[in-house]
């Protein structure tokens, strides 16, 4: 590279020679790297920004030679330029301004000493996401809007606690009621804890609400627990305003409710109530007692109603299990059955045998007498052991025949002895002929007291 020379200098010592970086250039513009014809060392003055260059080295790339000039300084310091780290910023009239963002960060400056403060305003505004690496503590008040992102709180795999209002008598409101809001709480095997003070009370559902308030509705098997702390609880449900109070289980479950010793009582209050058990459709309801227990049903005077309504009901009472017995009873109103149609059966003990003294201690009997010849106009005595016959007791007896051998044989009863544990019951054939093959004999009793 060949410089070219400068106009001649004159010296006392040495006479004229060229110039070389005594003297610098002298121009209205700053240099550039494409400013070479010049030797390091090289000053430059740019009259128009009141700033100072050297040209301090050469680069050289694919052959292109570039010039290294560096800003000595301005009139006003030895501060040259600033950079943020991507752009280097040249003093303007020998000065570089530091502004802050409004509503972001404020820049304020003192002289004496000179010191340029930057802060954050009062109310700040950031205008992209914020990420704060450690505390984030306010000690005013705070609002949070979404502006159409979400806001996460405790989204990372950190096991640390999340405390929400713990501290001071406050109330802290989560969630609102517009429009289609709604709130999910989520919980791991850790659990889910709602709780307060010994007195506090703990409100579900809105006053006005009238939609529905599920707990429970998971469809794994489940335990839901209800009052069953140690202490003596006293579960309402329901009040005394109108509306339905439904408990459901499913196909084939089993409901219960557990006394554990004590009592349970269904509208044993003074209001005129409507207690209605099961339903029109298919189902069975089952009330046990313990074996020795008496499960009553009283009446205080009022009419009490076993499947009365209009349906085609089927009522069973009491059992053919062992010596299980059933009782009815009535007053001076008496006792009235009144089926319709007269279709009333009742279903005997039952004999039959050869002999003319047979045992059926049942107070309902049907006997049948077979291989008798019984001649037409001749007597025959029958002795029925039973230990429910009394000298007292009242008794009904019937006598009939079968007529298979065409005799035309009539057993007739005359009359029935009653002494303790025996009936003596005096027949007499009236028919045509003698009793034949065939023709048994069916004495029917009831022992009614």
């Amino acid at each position: 590279m060949t410089i070219p020379p400068g106009g001649n200098l004159y010296t006392q010592g040495f006479g004229s020679r060229p110039e070389n970086v005594e003297v610098p250039h002298i121009d209205t513009r700053a240099p550039t790297t494409t400013d070479i014809l010049y030797p390091v060392g090289k000053r430059w003055i740019n009259t128009s920004s009141n700033t100072d260059y050297t040209l301090t080295s050469f680069s050289s790339s694919g052959g292109t030679l570039t010039a290294n000039w560096t800003l000595l300084g301005t009139n006003t310091g030895a501060l040259n330029t600033l950079s943020d780290g991507t752009t280097t910023v040249n003093p303007t009239a020998g000065n570089i301004e530091i502004l802050g963002t409004a509503s972001q960060i404020t820049s304020t400056g003192t002289n004496g000493p000179g010191a340029i403060t930057l802060s954050l305003p009062t109310t700040m505004v950031v205008p992209g996401s914020l990420e704060v690496t450690g505390l984030l503590k306010g000690d005013a008040g705070a609002t949070l809007n979404t502006a159409g992102t979400a806001i996460n709180i405790a989204t990372d795999s950190d096991t640390a606690a999340v405390n929400i209002s713990t501290v001071g008598a406050r109330t802290t409101t989560i969630g609102d009621i517009t429009g289609a809001s709604a709130m999910v709480l989520h919980f791991g095997t850790g659990n889910c804890v709602i709780s307060g003070v010994a007195a506090s009370t703990i409100t579900i559902g809105a006053a006005a609400q009238t939609g529905a308030i599920n707990i429970g509705v998971s469809s794994a098997i489940d335990t839901i627990n209800v009052g069953t702390g140690a202490g003596a609880s006293v579960l309402n449900f329901g009040s005394s305003a109108a509306g339905n109070i439904t408990s459901t289980i499913s196909s084939g479950s089993t409901y219960s409710i557990v006394g554990s010793g004590g009592t349970i009582d269904i509208g044993n209050d003074a209001t005129s109530n409507v207690i209605n058990i099961g339903s029109s459709s298919c189902g069975n309801i089952t009330i046990t007692e313990a074996s020795g227990s008496t499960f009553a049903l009283v009446g205080s005077g009022a009419t009490i109603n076993l499947a009365a309504d209009a349906a085609a009901n089927l009522v069973t009472l009491g059992s053919t299990t062992g010596v299980a017995s059933t009782t009815i009873k009535g007053g001076t109103g008496g006792i009235v059955i009144t089926p319709t149609g007269g279709k009333i059966s009742m279903a005997p003990g039952t004999a039959s045998t050869s002999s003319a003294s047979p045992t059926l201690s049942d107070r309902l009997g049907s006997i049948t007498f077979t291989g008798f010849t019984t001649a037409s106009g001749s007597s025959q005595v029958f002795t029925i052991t039973n230990t429910n016959v009394l000298t007292t007791s009242a008794v009904f007896v019937t006598v009939t025949n079968l007529d298979a051998s065409g005799n035309h044989a009539e057993m007739t009863l005359i009359s029935c002895r009653l002494s303790a544990n025996t009936l003596t019951i005096d027949t007499k054939n009236n028919g045509a002929g003698a009793l034949g093959a065939g023709d048994n004999v069916l004495i029917n009793f009831w022992v009614m007291s």
